[in-house]
């Protein structure tokens, strides 16, 4: 079920559905939280310049995997723009 979610998540961002997307992701991420799925709804929280849940959710990713380079390079991008 939580990569269904995922699947759709992604596809809803694909299409600029930010609120889709993140309940989506958001579900999954409940279901099953896993670094890659914490960095895709950071991302998207960054598409909508959310910038404070993107670090959080990078943060979150970190947490579960310090080494995880995606959630690493994503909280220096969110740094930067904000």
């Amino acid at each position: 079920r939580a990569q269904a979610l995922d699947a759709f998540g992604l596809a809803a961002a694909a299409n600029h559905d930010w609120n889709t997307a993140v309940d989506a992701l958001t579900k999954a991420a409940l279901i099953e939280s896993t670094p890659r799925r914490l960095c895709l709804l950071a991302r998207v929280h960054a598409c909508e310049r959310q910038w404070q849940l993107a670090e959080d959710r990078y943060n979150d990713a970190l947490v579960l995997d310090p080494d995880c380079d995606m959630a690493r390079v994503g909280l220096q991008q969110t740094r930067v723009k904000h």
